[in-house]
């Protein structure tokens, strides 16, 4: 079962996680020492980011880097395995109070 972080599911995460936070991109910016604009890119999938500042973000968003990077995988190509992945991840989105957004749309 091979995954790879994907960037655009990375930046989903990082952003489902700030906001469920209620933090602005300018409030964690500001505490990583970074520009608004690269966190900006980071979340909508345009750039990297290091294993550094991922960490410190994890700190700041207070949960675990490895959440964020599960979150940010892509699913394996085995169907069997995928649909596991993609439970799983449900899971670690309930533990930290993120909800997809059809969970959203259920409860609106």
């Amino acid at each position: 079962m091979t995954t790879k972080i994907d960037l655009k599911k990375l930046g989903a995460a990082i952003r489902e996680i700030r906001e469920l936070r209620g933090l602005t991109q300018r409030e964690v910016a500001e505490r990583m020492n970074l520009s608004v604009n690269f966190l900006s890119m980071v979340e909508n999938g345009k750039r990297g980011i290091s294993i550094e500042h991922l960490n410190e973000m994890a700190e700041i968003l207070d949960v675990p880097t490895s959440f964020i990077t599960f979150l940010g995988s892509t699913s394996p190509r085995n169907k069997l395995a995928a649909g596991l992945m993609d439970e799983i991840q449900q899971l670690v989105r309930n533990s930290i109070g993120v909800k997809t957004p059809e969970a959203a749309m259920a409860h609106a």
